[in-house]
């Protein structure tokens, strides 16, 4: 087999081992049992969860001893995971807005102009789906990370 004539930098070899160490580092973290998950991993943790919310059922047993057992599943962790979805997301997606003149008195129509224009910018980047969807990641997974901004043209 012939031998590539690719020679990296020493920069680029340095940046390559620093991300490989960092992937390792992930990878470790992932399949680390832990305590606050009753000694399971991240994503063993994660995987129970997400059968829980989904109503995951075990497959029938070919046991004819164990082929009697019902599989029903209630849906009691999924609909309280909705729940505190909807409560919370109720509670948190718009802020209210109080706008307040140089007197240092409300201006109830500068507070609905930053209203109308915020509701406008979310509608714009479906802001209430990705926050809902943040927040049921958020009661399903170990972890969540959502990120917005509003930049100015």
């Amino acid at each position: 087999m012939p031998v590539s004539a690719y020679n990296p930098s020493k920069e680029i070899k340095d940046r390559t081992r620093t991300v490989m160490a960092r992937f390792q580092r992930a990878a470790e973290t992932h399949e680390k049992p832990y305590r606050e998950f009753n000694d399971t991993s991240l994503t063993v943790r994660m995987d129970t969860d997400q059968k829980l919310f989904n109503n995951w059922r075990e497959a029938k047993s070919d046991d004819p001893d164990e082929e009697w057992h019902s599989r029903a599943v209630r849906p009691i962790v999924r609909n309280r995971t909705i729940s505190i979805a909807a409560h919370l997301s109720g509670q948190l997606l718009t802020p209210a807005f109080r706008a307040q003149n140089d007197r240092q008195q409300e201006d109830k129509e500068a507070s609905t102009v930053i209203r109308y224009l915020v509701e406008w910018a979310n509608d714009q980047a479906e802001y209430v789906r990705t926050f809902l969807y943040a927040v049921i990641a958020a009661l399903v997974n170990p972890a969540s990370i959502i990120h917005t901004e509003y930049a100015a043209h």
